[in-house]
C-alpha cells in the first residue's frame, strides 16, 4: 500500500526488530529529541542501519504553570487551544 509505519524511539521494541517486522514497507522513525546527544545520535544511526528512511522529530513542550503562555505567543508556537 506505500503507507509508511512510524516506530517511536519510547516503542516497547528495538527499532531493528521492528523495521525486519515491517519488511519492504516504508520505514519512518520517531525521535523523541534527548537532552544527551549521545543518545540521540544513537538513535538516529540506528534507524538509518536498519533502513529507515526519514525521521520525525517530537519535540515535548513542558508547561508546568500558564506563565509560559507569554512566551508561546511571543515565539508563533501554537500550542492546542485546551492548554
Amino acid at each position: 500500500m506505500g503507507i509508511p509505519f512510524v516506530t517511536s524511539s519510547q516503542a516497547s521494541r528495538p527499532l531493528e526488530t521492528i523495521a525486519r517486522a515491517i519488511g519492504d514497507g516504508p520505514r519512518w522513525f520517531q525521535l523523541y529529541w534527548s537532552a544527551r546527544n549521545e543518545l540521540t545520535a544513537s538513535f538516529v544511526a540506528r534507524a538509518e542501519r536498519a533502513g529507515y528512511e526519514a525521521i520525525v522529530v517530537t519535540l515535548e513542550q513542558n508547561l508546568t504553570d500558564r506563565s509560559h503562555w507569554g512566551f508561546l505567543s511571543a515565539s508563533k508556537f501554537d500550542s492546542p487551544c485546551w492548554l
